[in-house]
């Protein structure tokens, strides 16, 4: 489904379970056998990390990097990660639907879309380097394009992506 909207996918897979990431998911690109530190800095410049309430998910947490939790029959008080950019799904006492995962995941790429192409303040640096494909993130003022509506008189634009935002 992240596929669909034009994200690279990346799984680090534990021991045992590359042949299921290898089976089941055509098109990701697998890891296999990460340490620690650099498993860190891959998930400090991921777009956002989706997990269940495993370690990946507080590591991710703990880099500040977005983090769709997706939660089953446990307590996310005692368990999901903590953290301003952490986004809990859980439907007790079922497991959420993929829809409802993907759903929140969209949600959570076009907020972090929307904040990477705010104009930072007055000298501030840019809070974070993405897209990391590309060029670094260049915004310039723009009025606002017809083909967006919205209550914003002042625009701008990343020259790198062509992302909109309302500043």
């Amino acid at each position: 489904a992240l596929h669909a909207l034009g994200r690279a996918v990346v799984a680090c897979p534990g021991p045992g379970e590359a042949s299921i990431v290898r089976d089941h998911h055509p098109g990701v690109t697998m890891l296999e056998g990460v340490k620690l530190g650099a498993y860190g800095g891959l998930m400090r410049r991921a777009s956002v990390v989706i997990s269940n309430d495993t370690g990946p998910a507080h590591l991710a947490a703990a880099v500040d990097t977005p983090v769709v939790s997706v939660l089953g029959p446990t307590k996310p008080e005692q368990w999901a990660p903590w953290g301003p950019s952490v986004h809990v799904v859980r439907h007790w006492p079922r497991w959420p639907t993929v829809d409802e995962v993907m759903a929140q995941t969209e949600a959570v790429l076009h907020d972090a879309t929307v904040s990477l192409h705010s104009l930072p303040s007055e000298g501030a640096g840019p809070r974070r380097e993405r897209p990391v494909d590309g060029p670094p993130c260049t915004i310039a003022r723009r009025p606002a394009p017809s083909r967006v509506e919205g209550p914003c008189a002042t625009w701008t634009t990343c020259a790198a992506c062509a992302t909109w935002a309302c500043r």
